[in-house]
């Protein structure tokens, strides 16, 4: 007994200080909690196109926070898009990619409109609300992925509004916790439900936060059918949780009263909601109302 005793004790520490997650501050979990974050701006892909600069527009008059896919290009400048190689935002299977001179060549959905530089679109938005950036690790080369990130870094020197880094690979959450300390970082996560041929041990790792203790992230980003006790544990250690993608009303209703704030496409969730029991409760029967029209 008295042996397993220290045992238990150092199995919980070390447990603890695997999923021990970076605090946000009151003020950024204000600014960044209990929001609705559209993926890729407000978009139906007719009349205005995912990652365009009108789906974008349309977010910020709106109110909502917004989500964005950053990646590199060839001649190393930083493009916003959810598909290195342009298979959803150009239609077809692949034409090009980021990475290679064939990018001149590419338009949204066959029309005219080029993929948005991320420069470009950061003066559009100005700040007027909160943006997530998930840098894309395009599996070149450590060395292209370091330049990436300081060239975010750059970009966004100047910058003075609110801004998380995100990133499914932790190496890439733990640069930023490196060289740029001062950036709220999110840890995305799946498991099975998000990508049925991964692993067990990935599974177990990702899917369980146990990569926590590399970046230390402020945020866990998680796949919304994929949550555990993990992420409550993080939740309840201080960390700010985030659910994706939630694309129904009925998924709105189901997720929001359960993390601390959302990111969508395909629906209309509320642009703010709260945490507080009444305040939930106005909110779930409000999205009920909605349902029902």
């Amino acid at each position: 007994m008295i042996i397993v005793v220290p045992i238990i004790v150092l199995i919980l520490a070390g447990i603890l200080f695997i999923l021990m997650p970076a605090k946000l501050t009151e003020g950024h979990r204000e600014i960044f909690a209990g929001r609705s974050y559209s993926c890729g701006g407000l978009f139906d892909n007719e009349t205005v196109l995912e990652n365009s600069m009108e789906s974008f527009s349309r977010a910020v008059l709106q109110g909502y926070g917004m989500q964005l896919d950053i990646w590199m290009s060839y001649d190393k400048k930083l493009v916003v898009s959810r598909d290195e190689h342009y298979s959803r935002i150009n239609g077809n299977k692949r034409q090009g990619s980021f990475v290679n001179n064939e990018d001149s060549q590419i338009r949204l959905y066959g029309t005219q409109q080029e993929p948005q530089q991320f420069r470009d679109v950061l003066k559009a938005v100005d700040g007027a609300v909160p943006l997530i950036l998930n840098v894309s690790a395009q599996g070149i080369s450590r060395r292209w992925d370091e330049e990436l990130c300081m060239q975010l870094v750059q970009q966004l020197k100047d910058y003075r509004e609110p801004v998380c880094i995100a990133s499914f690979q932790p190496r890439i959450i733990l640069w930023f916790k490196r060289y740029a300390p001062e950036m709220i970082r999110i840890q995305l996560l799946y498991g099975k439900n998000f990508n049925p041929d991964i692993s067990m041990l990935q599974q177990a790792t990702y899917s369980h936060c146990l990569l926590n203790f590399i970046g230390r992230p402020h945020i866990i980003a998680m796949y919304h059918e994929d949550q555990n006790f993990c992420l409550k544990i993080s939740r309840l250690l201080g960390a700010m949780t985030m659910l994706w993608p939630i694309q129904t009303m009925e998924n709105a209703e189901r997720y929001m009263s359960s993390c601390d704030a959302i990111i969508f496409d395909s629906c209309l969730p509320p642009v703010r909601f709260h945490q507080t029991k009444e305040k939930k409760q106005k909110l779930l029967s409000r999205l009920r109302r909605q349902r029902e029209k």
